[in-house]
């Protein structure tokens, strides 16, 4: 039997490029980009070094104590001193780190700048230059101390301060089901990208979509919460772990507050 040849279609021949519209999907990418980046930072915990195995606490209350004298100060020279302070312990994190904290603090010390900018076109130069460097100093520090200490450390650090138990209840909830939630809502953008590939539709409209489902899981999630706290009888009281005695890295971290102190009385004196 002869088989007989045939013409192959011409529209089998032609090449399929599929090319997707870069403006369509650029909001949707960027949206799970934004939503991934924000996770990140959440489940990210502190460097391990050292210093970083000191009580919340001690970290948390040195740098409000440190922010607190950069505050009172009158000499611009004791800013710049604690700066240098922290360069030279930016020079031993990450680069990760470090450019995390410059977008923090960069742009924080901008926008000092700018609002002080009259009061220097005015004759007050010195009030300008004081308040930016002090602005980027703290924020610098509070920059380091959020990229090595993980955000459940800094809820069990307010305890120095006696915050009530229920209100670091509250926060570290919060925290973690904002976690939880993010996950859902990258999963639905992975999914809602992974369903327009090859149309013309926007992603903006499903975007809302994602945003009523969010909001009614958290509102579930809410009622399940409520429920479980009901069984197992929460009177209010939000029980922490506990570390008995001072550690050497307790010892090591202090040195940094007692140093800054030192310094605030030698150069407010000097400046007296």
């Amino acid at each position: 039997m002869e088989i007989q040849e045939r013409e192959i279609p011409s529209w089998l021949l032609k090449e399929e490029t599929y090319a997707p519209s870069a403006k369509r999907d650029g909001f949707l990418q960027k949206t799970t980009i934004s939503v991934m980046s924000v996770l990140s930072r959440m489940k990210r915990g502190g460097e391990r070094e050292i210093t970083a195995y000191a009580a919340p606490a001690v970290r948390t209350g040195s740098a409000v104590f440190t922010v607190v004298l950069i505050s009172l100060s009158h000499n611009i020279m004791y800013p710049v001193t604690v700066l240098v302070i922290l360069l030279v312990r930016l020079a031993m994190m990450e680069s990760r780190s470090v450019v995390r904290v410059f977008k923090g603090s960069v742009p924080a010390a901008l926008f000092s700048l700018v609002i002080l900018l009259p009061a220097a076109l005015l004759g007050s130069p010195h009030t300008l230059t004081v308040i930016t460097v002090k602005v980027f100093t703290c924020v610098t520090m509070l920059g380091i101390i959020a990229e090595t200490t993980s955000w459940n450390e800094m809820t069990a650090g307010l305890r120095i301060f006696r915050v009530p138990d229920i209100m670091i209840f509250t926060l570290d909830t919060s925290l973690k089901y904002i976690m939880l939630l993010g996950e859902q809502c990258f999963g639905m953008l992975l999914a809602l990208k992974v369903r327009l590939i090859g149309r013309g539709r926007s992603g903006r409209g499903a975007l809302t979509g994602i945003m009523g489902v969010t909001a009614l899981k958290s509102r579930e999630m809410a009622a399940e919460m409520y429920q479980a706290m009901e069984c197992r009888g929460f009177d209010g009281s939000y029980a922490a772990r506990k570390r008995n005695g001072v550690r050497k890295a307790d010892v090591l971290y202090m040195i940094f507050p007692a140093s800054v102190l030192l310094l605030f009385i030698y150069m407010e004196g000097l400046a007296g």
